[in-house]
């Protein structure tokens, strides 16, 4: 039998956003159990609805929270290392961008420890920040720092 593409979108709204169980919805369409399964697993086939798995927000894992008490940090980001060294790098750049953007506002001035290579590239939203790109390190008893304007 085949259904209208809003009927099946108001079938998955009851279940996946009202969290109405299947017999729920089942009921109140005259349905039975077995067929909201069904339509439900069509509504997936069909890319109504798409299910996506987190893997948990970085700055909430139990390994985050631990690291950030103990060294009295505000914010820690915990990257998953399960992946290879590229891809795992490539997260770490992406979850530092979205983290920064986050905290960014007018008048910031914010040190990089990587050199020009991981300054910010595109505009920002928050005029007169200066990010400084810094070379050398306690190591090595020194620090310089480089200007340049968001």
């Amino acid at each position: 039998m085949d259904r209208s593409r809003d009927f099946l979108i108001s079938i998955a709204r009851r279940y996946y956003i009202d969290e109405k169980s299947q017999q729920e919805i089942a009921r109140e369409f005259g349905l039975s159990r077995p067929t909201v399964s069904n339509i439900l697993k069509k509504c997936k086939e069909t890319g109504i609805v798409e299910i996506r798995v987190q893997d948990g927000s970085p700055r909430t894992t139990a390994l985050g929270e631990e690291v950030r008490k103990r060294y009295g940090l505000s914010h820690v980001l915990v990257i998953p290392s399960t992946l290879d060294d590229m891809s795992v790098l490539s997260r770490v750049g992406s979850e530092a961008a979205k983290f920064t953007h986050s905290m960014l506002r007018s008048g910031l001035q914010i040190g990089v420890a990587w050199g020009y290579h991981a300054l910010p590239g595109g505009p920002s939203d928050a005029s007169g920040t200066a990010v400084r790109a810094g070379e050398g390190g306690a190591a090595h008893g020194w620090v310089r720092f480089f200007e340049s304007a968001v």
